[in-house]
């Protein structure tokens, strides 16, 4: 297979962390979206993911993008998150998260009751 590409090595990242499965053509195709995905019909939160990377300082998301994410995932019966890497050249990589405010609370609650 080769040396991975720094998106790929960030794409697998993602999917070992959170115990996610990896998706055809790193969700080129339009009937397995997203980078990675929770397959586990028992997940009380199963995940979508659409992983970013850049080795520039700065990452630009659009609102059309994230509402398209969403309803996809919704569609899906799944929660969207857009893992986020950023890794300019000579630093070590920042890793974050961008979802929803109403899911990332749904989550708060769910870690809580634990």
């Amino acid at each position: 297979m080769g040396v991975l590409r720094p998106w790929e090595q960030h794409e697998r990242y993602i999917q070992s962390i959170l115990g996610l499965e990896g998706t055809i053509c790193s969700g080129n195709k339009f009937y397995d979206p997203g980078d990675a995905v929770d397959h586990d019909r028992e997940s009380v939160f199963p995940i979508i993911a659409d992983c970013k990377f850049t080795e520039r300082k700065s990452f630009s998301v659009s609102r059309q993008v994230l509402e398209q994410w969403e309803e996809k995932a919704a569609e899906m019966g799944k929660r969207f998150i857009m893992p986020v890497r950023l890794c300019p050249k000579g630093t070590t990589p920042h890793d974050s998260v961008v979802m929803g405010l109403h899911d990332f609370a749904e989550l708060i609650t769910l870690a809580r009751r634990t």
